[in-house]
């Protein structure tokens, strides 16, 4: 959710913005849902060093590394390290190594 305001109302909302989250907090909250997560092996839990024989992908137009990484369950940091990326600019074309 984003508010915007002017520049001249932003330290008057400050002031006040306690009170106004406070106001009907109760009936704002009774509609969360809460979610149980299951703890398993996931991409953040998977070893970050590069052991193993490397896959290879190659990117397509389109594609970021948090696209990539979703799709072979790794992390956006560990493509990083793995390729010597310092940002997450891509170029089509280019293979990335994938460790599993």
């Amino acid at each position: 959710c984003t508010l915007r305001l002017p520049r001249k109302a932003i330290s008057a909302f400050i002031n006040v913005e306690d009170s106004i989250y406070d106001y009907h907090a109760e009936e704002l909250f009774k509609k969360r849902r809460y979610v149980n997560i299951k703890t398993t092996a996931t991409a953040s839990a998977k070893s970050t060093k590069s052991s193993g024989t490397p896959s290879y992908h190659k990117i397509k137009r389109g594609e970021t590394l948090s696209t990539i990484a979703r799709k072979h369950g790794v992390t956006v940091s560990n493509l990083q390290k793995w390729n010597n990326l310092h940002g997450t600019k891509i170029t089509a074309g280019k293979q990335l190594k994938i460790y599993q």
